[in-house]
Formats: C-alpha cells, sequence, structure tokens
C-alpha cells in the first residue's frame, strides 16, 4: 500500500518527513519469537514500545495508516494477568488506561470483532485493578502523577522530597497521593470508550458511562477556578476542601477538556484565548516551578513536548475557532521547522531547538546544578512527535472522525490552505484517498466514489469496512 500526501507548501515538507518517521523509521522488526514481526519503537533512543507511547501513536495515526503494526504494538504492551490479559502493570501506573482510548479507536478504524472483544476485555480487567488500587473515593478521582510527567521536573515543590535527588516522580512519596487533571480526564476517557466497546459487542456500557460522568463532575468541582482548570491537587488530610489546588496551567490537561467536550461553547473559546503559549507553543506545565527558569527550564514543566502540541492543536480545532486553530497550526508548523523535520522529543519553547530540559538525577556524575540538576538529551526520531502531526493532518483538517456508525466528516482548512489530499488511510478493508478543497470549516459538497452524500449528515458508513479490499475516493469542498 502506498500512502500519499499532497497539499500546502509547509505541509509538504512536514508530512512526509511524519510518514517516514512513523513507518520506516520507527517501525522496526521483532526481536524474537516472543515479539511480533514488527511494532512501533517510542522512538530513535527507545528501543520498547512503552504503554503511552503505543497508545498515543496509535490513537494518532498508527491505526489510520499501519493497522496491523498498530494491533501488534497495542498487543506487546499486555501482559497476563490472574483472569486474562491486562495493560502491562509496570510502575507508571497512573495513565496506563490510555490504552483503552486507543484500544476503542483501533477497533472502530478496522471493524475487527475479534480484537474489539480481546481489547474490551483487557479494558474492564485493567479498569477494575485501577480503580480496587487507586481510586480515592472522598475525591472521586484517581491518585497519581500527571499523564507527560514521569519526571519530578513537573511538579511544584510541595510535592518534591527535600533533599531526594531522585528524577522519578513516585521516588518522592506525596506524588503517590496527588489528584491530576489529565489522569482523571484520561480515565473519564477510558470508561466512556470501555462502555462503547460493552455496547458494541451486544452488552451494556451504562455504568461504564456513569462512571465517566462521574469522572467528570469531580473534575467540574475541583479543579475548575472559575475561569481555568488547575492543574493537581495536593491532599491535605482526608477532607477534599483542605486540599491545595495548584493552578498551574498543564497544556495536556486542558486540551483533554477540549477533546472529551468537558469544556464546549463559550467556555472553551474562552480557555484557547487566555491559554499561555510560549514563543514556540504550548509548554507542558507554566509557570516555571521549583528553581527553573527560561535559561534553565524544566525537563517536565516549560518546554515543548510535541504531542503535547499536537493533542492542543486539535483540542483548538474541536473548540470551532477556525482563524485560532490556523494560528496554531501555524506555530506548530515552525515548530516541526525549528526541529529540522526531523521529530525530536522535547524542543526549548523560546528557540525551538531539540532540548531536553533540566531535571534532578541522583546517578549523574558530570555537571550538575544544586536543586535544578543537569541537562538532559532531547532524543530523535521520537514516533508521538512525528504522528502528533499527522493526528492533526487527519482529524483536524481532513476531519475524519470515526465512530460506532461510520466516519463523520468535517473538514478544517485555515486561512492560506485551500486544498489537501491523503491517500493510504485504512478504513477496515477499504483504502480512502481524500481530497478536501477550499478555504474554511463549512461543508458544502461531499462525494463519495462518485456518488453525492447529504452534506447535513456527512457520514462515510461502517459498512466499507466489510466485504474485499477496495479504493474509496473522498471528495469534499469547504467553505467559510
Amino acid at each position: 500500500m502506498t500512502i500519499r500526501f499532497e497539499g500546502e507548501e509547509r505541509l509538504e515538507r512536514c508530512v512526509p518527513a511524519a510518514l517516514r518517521n512513523l513507518l520506516e523509521v520507527n517501525t522496526v522488526p521483532g526481536r524474537g519469537p516472543e515479539e511480533p514481526a514488527r511494532f512501533l519503537r517510542a522512538g530513535g533512543g527507545y528501543a520498547e514500545p512503552w504503554t503511552r507511547d503505543a497508545a498515543v501513536n496509535s490513537w494518532f495515526a498508527a491505526s489510520w495508516l499501519t493497522p496491523d503494526v498498530a494491533e501488534a504494538t497495542l498487543r506487546m504492551v499486555c501482559e497476563d494477568g490472574p483472569d486474562g490479559a491486562v495493560v502491562a502493570q509496570d510502575d507508571q501506573w497512573w495513565d496506563h488506561v490510555v490504552w483503552v482510548v486507543a484500544a476503542h479507536r483501533h477497533a472502530l478504524l478496522t471493524g475487527d470483532r475479534a480484537f474489539l472483544g480481546w481489547a474490551e476485555g483487557v479494558a474492564r480487567r485493567s479498569l477494575s485493578i485501577a480503580r480496587a488500587g487507586r481510586y480515592v473515593a472522598r475525591f472521586g478521582l484517581f491518585r497519581g502523577p500527571a499523564v507527560m510527567a514521569d519526571g519530578i521536573s513537573g511538579y511544584p515543590v510541595d510535592v518534591v522530597e527535600p533533599g531526594n535527588e531522585s528524577s522519578f516522580v513516585l521516588d518522592h512519596p506525596r506524588a503517590h497521593d496527588v489528584l491530576c487533571l489529565s489522569t482523571n480526564l484520561v480515565h473519564a476517557a477510558a470508561y466512556r470508550a470501555l462502555g462503547a466497546m460493552a455496547d458494541a459487542l451486544g452488552g451494556d456500557g451504562a455504568a461504564d458511562r456513569a462512571m465517566a460522568t462521574d469522572l467528570m463532575r469531580a473534575v467540574e468541582k475541583l479543579f475548575w477556578t472559575g475561569t481555568a482548570y488547575g492543574y493537581l491537587l495536593v491532599p491535605r488530610g482526608d477532607d477534599p476542601a483542605d486540599a491545595r489546588l495548584d493552578t498551574s496551567q498543564e497544556a495536556l490537561g486542558l486540551a483533554l477538556a477540549l477533546l472529551t467536550g468537558h469544556a464546549s461553547g463559550p467556555r472553551a473559546l474562552d480557555l484557547v484565548a487566555r491559554t499561555h503559549r510560549e514563543p514556540f507553543g504550548v509548554v507542558s506545565v507554566w509557570p516555571h516551578l521549583q528553581l527553573f527558569s527560561d535559561r534553565h527550564p524544566g525537563r517536565h514543566n516549560t518546554v515543548v513536548w510535541p504531542w503535547i502540541t499536537g493533542a492542543w492543536v486539535q483540542a483548538v480545532a474541536h473548540a470551532g475557532d477556525l482563524d485560532a486553530f490556523g494560528a496554531e497550526l501555524d506555530g506548530f508548523l515552525r515548530l516541526v521547522a525549528a526541529g529540522g523535520h526531523a521529530y525530536p522529543e522535547v524542543q526549548n519553547a523560546r528557540t525551538g531547538a531539540a532540548d531536553g530540559g533540566w531535571q534532578s538525577d541522583a546517578g549523574w556524575r558530570g555537571d550538575y546544578l544544586p536543586g535544578i540538576g543537569r541537562a538532559w538529551a532531547s532524543e530523535p526520531d521520537q514516533t508521538w512527535s512525528a504522528t502528533a502531526l499527522l493526528g492533526v493532518l487527519v482529524e483536524s483538517l481532513l476531519g475524519l472522525h470515526p465512530g460506532a456508525a461510520g466516519i463523520r466528516v468535517a473538514p478544517r482548512l485555515p486561512a492560506g490552505i485551500d486544498r489537501l489530499r491523503l491517500s493510504g488511510l485504512r478504513y477496515g478493508s477499504a483504502t480512502l484517498d481524500v481530497e478536501v478543497r477550499g478555504t474554511g470549516d463549512r461543508l458544502v459538497d461531499l462525494v463519495v466514489d462518485g456518488t453525492p452524500v447529504d452534506v447535513a449528515a456527512p457520514l462515510l458508513p461502517a459498512g466499507l469496512r466489510d466485504g474485499a479490499p477496495r479504493a474509496v475516493v473522498v471528495t469534499a469542498v469547504v467553505n467559510g
């Protein structure tokens, strides 16, 4: 299968490089009989897939473009439990349920009911483990660190253990008990996905959706300040009212609030307008924490992780402000260019250069600054840095949104882009060739294999996934 892209000049530099990253550089052969024939590694500096990376890469792009490899990677980060397979129960337990969201998306795109049945079981058992061990009933939330902060540089001083130079967040005892915005929104999304999987298998996902709703209510009650969402709660006793809400800006948490629909309408637009950007976009957490500064930005603090940028760009598109989306997309493309179209792991928020930021490291024997740590590397060819850009292309620009009934088509082409085409997207047995023309976000024409489709119900039906392999040509026109 050949994947081809045509479009705006800057995208024509960024997209082919992202496709090479995903399909050539980081799709690697298994290393023995216990591994799949091919899988997605996390990047040039990481030989393993990692649960978070495997899920994000499948969610953003791999399930659209290389579904067999995406599925192999999703399976690779699971393990046998006493009652069946579960998401690997490693030491980064707080957010591995993001796998559930990715597995549901994969099932929607492939139509593979055998995978769906297996994934629903994995999801249900894994969420049961999480709920039994990490759900704090008095808060109505899950405890544990933030999704994108496995390093202690991403936390305020009252979470850091004095004198402890370990970089790993869970080596600091108070980090076990914090309650974070992103982590709870991921759990809510996972429960919603589990409910949808149960329904698709003929079961009843009502209880799963109710759990998602309860989590959203707790997020609203405990994180919403009236103008923004806080980053994390630091418990100070048993009473939730006594917990300290850290009101730092967590970019991924805000992106998830928008993408899950927790924040919508005027609130979503206001959040987009209020969010702080550095010259090269949103940073992991703003402002500087601990002793970090512009000169020594924290690795999980005021640096740019491109996959978070991609999630944020998608979130702004979802909020419905086309001009704001265009501005964020422009910033993302500048970030990719500043990284030499090489998709580094982490980039400096002020220069765009590859920069792993600063963080403590107990085992380090080189140059070291007290209270700040050492300079960390930004690993090359990071897979999710590339899939983040591809996800913006597929979901936000081409506007392809998979659901139980099919793919909803809602393209958005901001000013400066008047034509995009991507061929080679997989939808079950079908291969999609999608072209969007015009500028704007109002769909005025949709044609599928030469047949006009009502723009009031712009759906590519789920039945396209079935039957013999075939090419499906989709042409959409938008205007303002």
